[in-house]
């Protein structure tokens, strides 16, 4: 049952935080909804697939979406019986995932605004 709990609140999550990611990919704003409550969903499967949810985790950072997916997976993988390497591994890419994610977005903020460089 928390496991579902979970996935619901990811997904809610998701499926809320597709419609600006329509909106700026220029798609109808229902299949960015849709596949947001489709990409949270997947925390369902957190305890049989860890790394599947991590992988799918950082697969969505890109539209900005999945923060619960994201925190809840890595918790999930750092508690499961895998090689320390694996999981070190996908935690890193999730960090470079979301620390190129947030200087893309900062520089389109800052031409956006006029203040940064040209």
């Amino acid at each position: 049952m928390f496991d579902v709990s979970l996935a619901v609140v990811s997904a809610l999550e998701c499926g809320l935080e597709g419609v600006p990611f329509a909106r700026d990919a220029g798609v109808p704003v229902a299949a960015g909804v849709v596949f947001g409550l489709l990409a949270g969903a997947v925390l369902v499967v957190r305890r049989r697939w860890p790394i599947a949810v991590v992988l799918v985790s950082i697969a969505i950072t890109p539209a900005q979406m999945g923060f619960v997916l994201g925190v809840v997976g890595l918790y999930t993988l750092a508690a499961a019986e895998l090689p320390r390497r694996i999981i070190a591994s996908l935690a890193g890419m999730s960090l470079v995932g979301t620390l190129i994610v947030t200087f893309v977005k900062t520089r389109q903020d800052m031409v956006r605004g006029g203040s940064g460089p040209g």
